[in-house]
């Protein structure tokens, strides 16, 4: 819209949230162009919920706003770093509820399965994992991004709503 907004949209504007006890929450758009801040604000949620029981839930939603570029490599970096980012990932498409397209979200669906299939063929191969996180890999020999689809498109909902 051409106006200031990055205070009210930008990852690190929402690590406040960590003091609000037992809040769920989601950064829509992975929080496009912030993809990288939004990986590691979630990381620094996600030890606080396993330090504190109690503290903040992040989640991500996936609606699209990101070209499909930095999608992918989202998803890809998402899969790859050890923060449990598979039960916390929301398929998600920007559309009003009075005039639902359909039609667009199942090509964003379609996409992402796509991208997701592309992305399982590649890190269900020891080699590929042990190339790209040479010094982040820890005990993983694959990443199944096929499950990871499935909990983003079938389950994460159901989390998140939960209460």
């Amino acid at each position: 819209d051409g106006k200031v907004s990055s205070g009210y949209n930008r990852p690190l504007s929402f690590e406040c949230l960590l003091k609000v006890e037992k809040l769920r929450f989601s950064l829509a758009h992975m929080s496009w162009p912030w993809i990288g801040e939004c990986i590691a604000l979630f990381g620094k949620f996600n030890a606080s919920q396993r330090s504190f029981g109690n503290a903040p839930e992040m989640y991500i939603d996936s609606s699209p706003g990101a070209p499909e570029f930095d999608r992918e490599e989202a998803f890809r970096k998402m899969g790859l770093i050890c923060y449990g980012m598979a039960s916390r990932l929301l398929f998600g498409v920007d559309s009003d509820t009075n005039q639902y397209n359909v039609a667009w979200a199942k090509d964003t669906l379609a996409y992402d399965r796509e991208l997701f299939e592309r992305l399982h063929g590649i890190y269900s191969k020891p080699e590929a994992v042990g190339h790209d996180l040479r010094f982040t890999r820890g005990d993983r020999e694959m990443i199944d991004f096929r499950e990871f689809f499935r909990k983003a498109t079938e389950e994460n909902y159901l989390n998140f709503i939960r209460k």
